[in-house]
């Protein structure tokens, strides 16, 4: 795994920490963030592309 993977995946770790102490549901939170953040960045190429 090269260190760019391994930063991603430590910054992913600390929300996840955070919400399971806060008794919500890690793994659904993290999926709707990530799908957020595709559906934004796609936003953006394709009004680049254009």
């Amino acid at each position: 795994m090269c260190v760019y993977w391994a930063s991603i995946d430590a910054l992913d770790s600390v929300p996840m920490v955070v919400e399971e102490n806060s008794g919500l549901q890690p793994m659904e939170t993290l999926s709707e963030v990530k799908a957020q953040q595709i559906k934004v960045f796609m936003t953006v190429v394709s009004s680049m592309v254009l």
